[in-house]
């Protein structure tokens, strides 16, 4: 996992930003959204305002206190998204001109005006944002307003559901020292783990989100333990004995502090020993020592008892996780944006979408 990082990218603002005609979509009576029509000169007030008329020219009429608490939840969610594009992608005002970004907004508003979670309008609210600063044509739009549909159709346990699959199968720590790799990695875990809340692992819960789009659930599995163990052959590998090593990767390791008859080798991961053996002059022996390494694995059970001996409250999550179908699960494209994006609300991850969706 990579380490959170609470800052936020602060973006001076409070100017209008000059945007182009907005043409006006009529509404057909068959679900066309309405578009509102300004011309020139979008300031946030201006940006609100059509954002609120688009609203309340297509949400359907509702009887008595119902449409009241609709515009409440509408208005509140749409000040939010502002606020949100204001501070973070100020420029993106402009997109206004986009029919498919007020269609983006539309679809968040009528989220919120139906629904009685109000975690989901957060991860709505933060995954528009993201979608506010695609001004062309790509598949991270595409995949972005696809994920604002689909977030409705979920509950936010399933939602944390995503984040703990994205969180353990999909990132990593970089490059953790190897004297407190471990503890570092347990520490992680357990931390994020309490920042998610309630996850969905039930068999119907995972169905479901596999029915919406978010994941696909294999025959194959990935135990807590094993994947731990890919990802960190430095830290999950047993010692080596001194005699096993030959003789031309043997400068690669050190002597263990408590025997010196047997041999570690000092890195966490793949990307850490390829650093490490450049400053040696002994990059053309990194597959023979990764080899070495993924030899030489600690068994699944075994990686699982070293970190649970370090944070004991993790038992909770090997047995969630190697006891459901979670183990089953990979993301699609859709269940990482919103994985993503729910982790980075819940615990200030830092790390950018594009590193895990891209055209190239």
């Amino acid at each position: 996992m990579i380490e959170p990082n609470s800052d936020n990218l602060h973006a001076s603002g409070g100017r209008s930003v000059a945007a182009a005609n907005i043409s006006g979509v009529a509404s057909t009576g068959d679900g066309a959204i309405i578009v509102s029509q300004q011309m020139f000169g979008i300031s946030y007030s201006d940006a609100r305002n059509i954002a609120m008329d688009v609203f309340k020219d297509n949400f359907e009429r509702l009887k008595g206190d119902a449409i009241g608490l609709a515009q409440e939840r509408a208005e509140k969610v749409t000040d939010e998204f502002l606020r949100k594009l204001h501070e973070m992608y100020p420029e993106a005002v402009k997109n206004f001109s986009q029919p498919g970004l007020q269609r983006s907004l539309y679809r968040v508003q009528e989220a919120a005006a139906c629904s009685e979670e109000r975690d989901l309008d957060e991860v709505l609210v933060n995954v528009l944002v993201e979608r506010s600063k695609e001004e062309k044509a790509s598949l991270k739009r595409v995949i972005l307003d696809e994920s604002l549909q689909t977030i409705p159709k979920l509950t936010a346990p399933q939602i944390n559901s995503l984040s703990l699959i994205f969180s353990l199968r999909y990132t990593r720590i970089v490059a953790p020292p190897i004297e407190s790799a471990a503890a570092t990695l347990a520490l992680s875990m357990t931390r994020y783990g309490a920042a998610l809340g309630p996850i969905a692992s039930s068999e119907m819960a995972l169905q479901h989100l596999a029915y919406a789009g978010c994941l696909s659930i294999s025959i194959n599995q990935l135990r807590l333990g094993r994947s731990l163990a890919q990802n960190y052959p430095g830290v999950f590998s047993r010692r080596f004995d001194r005699n096993s090593i030959g003789p031309e990767i043997a400068a690669a390791f050190k002597e263990d502090p408590n025997d010196s008859a047997l041999l570690y080798c000092p890195i966490s991961d793949e990307e850490s020993l390829s650093a490490y053996l450049d400053n040696m002059n002994m990059a053309d022996q990194k597959e023979p020592i990764k080899n070495a390494l993924h030899s030489n694995l600690l068994s699944d059970s075994e990686v699982e008892a070293k970190m649970i001996e370090l944070q004991p409250t993790l038992q909770e999550t090997f047995s969630l996780w190697n006891d459901s179908s979670l183990k089953h699960s990979e993301l699609t494209s859709v269940g990482t944006a919103i994985g993503y994006t729910n982790l980075r609300l819940k615990t200030g991850f830092a790390a950018p979408l594009d590193i895990w969706i891209s055209e190239s």
